[in-house]
């Protein structure tokens, strides 16, 4: 995922043995560095920075934005969620099978 200014891009690599999210600035030489150490996938850029998942936790900044069992691609790779541009809408799948209803959240940034 490339974000929003450019300048960075965020991806998942399992070459430590487990998925972890991966952040590199596209102008830094430097080796990238995994952001997360527990695990993470599904990186999504958003206004306030990176969010990323961990089992059932969406994260951003390393601390939990919501939690909750939502739809998630099985190979992780590509994220099943997204942030409106304004970073006022959070959208989630709670189930691809037999959706039922559409919850929009608002103002879910802490």
């Amino acid at each position: 995922m490339l974000s929003p200014d450019g300048q960075s891009i965020a991806w998942v690599s399992d070459a430590s043995g487990r998925d972890e999210v991966y952040v590199k600035k596209l102008d830094s030489q430097a080796q990238a560095e995994p952001l997360t150490v527990h695990g993470g996938v599904e990186p999504v850029w958003s206004r306030e920075g990176l969010l990323y998942r961990e089992g059932d936790r969406v994260v951003r900044d390393r601390a939990t934005v919501f939690e909750g069992r939502f739809v998630k691609d099985p190979g992780a790779n590509a994220a099943d969620y997204d942030v409106d541009p304004r970073g006022k809408f959070f959208l989630m799948l709670k189930s691809a099978g037999r959706p039922k209803e559409i919850r929009v959240v608002r103002n879910w940034a802490p």
